[in-house]
């Protein structure tokens, strides 16, 4: 049996293989992969919920994740990054931070708002009544100045 197993990361695609044990914040860390915690792995914040999906079962939930984890996310497969070691290989999937989500769907709104007023403001235009006082050309090619010689 190998002392290593495969950890494929989503959403960065990143393929790290470590030590079996090892715990998934760890195996992030030494793949220099970015996974929120802010207390240092000791399972008191929170911040480092992953969803893993493994065919090969998960150890138990520690207390500590019992604490930040609802039963429904528990069997959902999420899991504190920093106290779940993986036995086998896994799929784990880092959510997107909520505050950037709100930020990339904002600027996404923007975007389509601009897109928007950029073709509403195409059509105005090539709607727009032509001006009397702008030369049209003629049948035959010249300007119709309305009668007034230069």
């Amino acid at each position: 049996m190998s002392d290593k197993v495969a950890i494929r990361f989503q959403p960065q695609r990143a393929e790290i293989a470590v030590e079996r044990g090892q715990s998934i914040l760890d195996a992030a860390l030494s793949g220099k992969l970015s996974l929120p915690h802010k207390c240092g792995g000791h399972g008191t914040c929170g911040t480092c919920k992953v969803q893993i999906e493994s065919k090969t079962e998960l150890p138990c939930p520690t207390k500590l994740e019992l604490r930040h984890l609802t039963e429904t996310r528990i069997e959902s497969g999420y899991r504190l990054a920093c106290q779940c070691k993986l036995t086998g290989p896994a799929t784990v999937t880092i959510p997107e931070d909520p505050l950037r989500r709100v930020v990339r769907e904002l600027l996404a709104a923007q975007r389509l708002e601009k897109s928007h007023e950029s073709a509403v403001n195409v059509q105005e235009t090539a709607e727009a009544p032509i001006d009397a006082a702008t030369p049209q050309l003629s049948a035959g090619g010249l300007a119709d100045t309305g009668g007034v010689r230069r």
